[in-house]
């Protein structure tokens, strides 16, 4: 991921300031912990889609903010029902579509997608093991 969780829990407490309330409870660690990853795995699902391979998006430039944004909007999508900010406001938070588009730099320079488009690249994963007919993975032997 591109950042910490703290990172994300700050940004949601900076939101949550400027529109008066106080700072996130503790509850909201737990939102994080599910919607970090599915923000952090919209960026690399769209870009790998569009042809950027792993080691330029984990590079890019946006890739931290998008991903505060995206935690942010999921995180207070789900869990801040009860909140009153402005709908416009979360909705600023959401990069899905923008991803469909988006230029990928690093350190300021345009990049090229180095990969195929509408193939995710990737390499094998060592530790799963396959079980059952459909293929299911099991990364339990990995942990001990």
């Amino acid at each position: 991921m591109f950042n910490t969780a703290a990172q994300c829990l700050q940004a949601i407490n900076d939101c949550l300031q400027g529109v008066g309330s106080a700072p996130a409870p503790s509850f909201w660690a737990n939102i994080v912990a599910r919607t970090q990853p599915w923000a952090y795995n919209q960026i690399v699902m769209v870009l790998a889609r569009r042809g950027w391979l792993i080691a330029q998006i984990i590079a890019w430039d946006l890739g931290p903010t998008a991903e505060i944004d995206l935690t942010v909007f999921r995180s207070i999508s789900q869990a801040g029902v009860a909140l009153e900010i402005n709908e416009d406001r979360i909705k600023s938070l959401d990069w899905r579509e923008e991803l469909k588009t988006v230029e990928l730099t690093i350190n300021g320079v345009y990049q090229d997608p180095q990969g195929t488009a509408g193939q995710v690249s990737g390499g094998e994963i060592s530790g799963l093991e396959v079980h059952g007919e459909r293929g299911r993975r099991d990364a339990g032997s990995i942990w001990g």
